[in-house]
């Protein structure tokens, strides 16, 4: 036996059908879409497909920095969530995996947030060259010591 809807329902249906087009009407409301196409032909309601293309791309690009910001915050709370299965796991496995999810979950957020995630340390090679002379000298300093004691 079919369901029947009310007014309301049907109602609600057909205005996001007009917005959105009836994949997603369907989707928000719970009603097959196929249900709420026929309604809209039946009632003359019609949505041309280049207005809803138009909408699904304004809507898709509403967000990306909205999405992003969004991720971000979601990606700190599964971090945080993760930290406290690491304190409560008892097989070193496990916690191993979880860290492992954490430091990717971390990474991912901050990349999403513009943050850097790599940490590069630089020494100058003049620096590097005046350490190895150094440690040659002490090499040396150190031999010309055991040689005189001979």
């Amino acid at each position: 036996m079919s369901r029947r809807y009310s007014t309301e329902e049907k109602a609600l249906a057909l205005a996001l059908y007009l917005e959105h087009g009836p994949a997603e009407a369907g989707r928000l409301t719970g009603i097959p879409s196929a249900t709420i196409r026929k309604w809209a032909q039946r009632d003359g309601v019609t949505v041309t497909r280049g207005l809803n293309a138009r909408a699904g791309v304004e809507a898709a690009r509403l967000s990306w920095a909205e999405r992003r910001a969004e991720l971000t915050i979601r990606s700190g709370e599964v971090a945080m969530m993760i930290l406290e299965r690491i304190d409560g796991t008892r097989s070193a496995k496990n916690a191993r995996l979880l860290a492992a999810a954490y430091g990717t979950i971390v990474d991912k957020a901050q990349l999403l947030d513009g943050a850097a995630t790599v940490r590069t340390e630089t020494r100058s090679l003049t620096a590097m060259v005046d350490d190895a002379l150094d440690e040659i000298i002490a090499a040396r300093e150190a031999g010309g010591d055991e040689q005189a004691e001979r």
